[in-house]
């Protein structure tokens, strides 16, 4: 599995939303990017034969230079990887990012508790173990990095999801931005008492994933706790719809066992019990050859959907929830509304047809606008700007088409055949 996932990694290709179709209108000004690069080949090499009496590149603490290892901890802990392409001794915005963000409370205390963090170094004044810097050379060729430094974040099994730079403002600021393009993972609960305490607080129901440490298969059965548990349909549905807990029964008090004994008689592990805020069994489930995916989506089918009419909405964060609880595509509008005359047409000739409307039921719509007159939330106008320089939009209107779990996969121009314009979205999703 492990190998599989390294395999999608490093068989990825950069996507850039730039222009897909001949009629678009360039970006306002005022909408470029404000993310900082420096041009992936660092001033001057170092001749090979000098190499060798260079000092050795040290990774921060905190960070791993290992591909394998994030892939292991992120899956384990259900956390993204935070990978960082940077030029650690010769990049100036490298450095900004390091002293203005990473080195700040705001984003250590926020790191702590949400990724995994992988440093892919390119130095010009030191020199890498070499399976280090052969891994580094594999992903910055495979991902196509544009420059340093590049933040690139996967979900825990590989996927990615979205990237940035050095944007300046501080920690603070920096760790804003990237909430608005992650999806939210769910913490996953060490205590049984905490856990059915947030389940009654948030009435919500409560998954435990339950293994014994003194059982010889104990590996095996927390290494299949960890797969169900970072299963997109459980691990990715924004914090509110479920609570996870992973216990070792070794660990439990008397009363939390005697607990887990009227809603379980099995002694068999891992065992998953899924309880509802009055403490009730929905169902109860010792594996013996059940596939992780089978227990994950058997679970998911008891979380809450909030209801979606299918019209149009502005919050992105909101429809990366809707996607994953309803397993549909998004799909992503970036108009101008105020100015741009071919998203107008766009509007009337494909959007507000009947014919769209029917279709669209397939999908969760996000409209992400950018008006020169019209005034926008401010929680609304920092989340399109976010997420305008993160796919690189250069042109209006875009349709960015988007798998359930954040990955995007293709997108559209401007169109006024509503037949064509869904053959393009298919088609992405079909190779996808």
């Amino acid at each position: 599995m492990r190998n599989r996932i390294l395999a999608i990694i490093l068989g990825l290709v950069a996507c850039t939303f730039s222009a897909y179709a001949n009629k678009t209108e360039a970006r306002p000004e005022q909408s470029k990017p404000a993310i900082k690069l420096e041009q992936p080949t660092p001033p001057a090499k170092t001749a090979p034969n000098a190499q060798k009496e260079l000092p050795l590149a040290k990774t921060p603490q905190g960070w791993t230079d290992s591909l394998k290892k994030a892939l292991t901890q992120a899956r384990a802990e259900n956390k993204y990887i935070m990978a960082l392409f940077t030029g650690s001794d010769w990049c100036h915005y490298c450095t900004l990012l390091d002293e203005e963000v990473f080195n700040t409370k705001e984003f250590k205390d926020w790191a702590e508790d949400n990724v995994v963090k992988l440093y892919l170094d390119f130095p010009q004044e030191h020199r890498l173990p070499p399976n280090i810097a052969n891994q580094n050379i594999a992903l910055l060729k495979r991902l196509g990095i544009a420059g340093y430094p590049t933040v690139l974040f996967f979900t825990p099994q590989g996927q990615p999801l979205t990237n940035m730079g050095y944007v300046p403002g501080g920690g603070a600021n920096w760790v804003k931005q990237v909430e608005l393009l992650l999806p939210k993972t769910l913490k996953t609960e060490s205590s049984l008492t905490e856990a059915i305490s947030d389940s009654a607080v948030k009435n919500i129901p409560l998954l435990l994933a339950i293994y014994d440490s003194k059982s010889s298969s104990s590996a095996l059965a927390k290494e299949n706790i960890d797969q169900v548990l970072s299963t997109p349909a459980l691990a990715l549905p924004s914090g509110k719809e479920i609570i996870l807990a992973k216990l070792d029964y070794q660990n439990l008090n008397s009363k939390e066992k005697a607990l887990l004994k009227n809603v379980s008689s099995s002694d068999q592990y891992p065992k998953y019990i899924l309880l509802n805020s009055n403490r009730e069994a929905l169902f109860s489930s010792a594996v013996a050859g059940v596939k992780p995916a089978e227990i994950a989506d058997k679970v998911a089918t008891f979380i809450h959907k909030p209801p979606y009419d299918g019209k149009w909405i502005q919050d992105y964060s909101e429809g990366l929830k809707l996607a994953r609880l309803y397993n549909k595509p998004l799909l992503l509008f970036f108009t101008g509304s105020d100015w741009c005359g071919y998203c107008e047409e766009m509007q009337k000739n494909i959007f507000q047809t009947a014919e769209f409307a029917e279709k669209a039921k397939d999908y969760i719509l996000v409209e992400l606008d950018y008006p020169r007159e019209t005034e926008l939330p401010e929680n609304i106008r920092m989340q399109n700007e976010v997420i305008l320089d993160a796919f690189n939009i250069q042109g209006f209107p875009t349709v960015v088409v988007e798998k359930s779990n954040g990955m995007p996969i293709g997108g559209v121009g401007y169109s006024q055949d509503i037949t064509e314009f869904f053959k393009a979205i298919e088609k992405s999703l079909n190779n996808s």
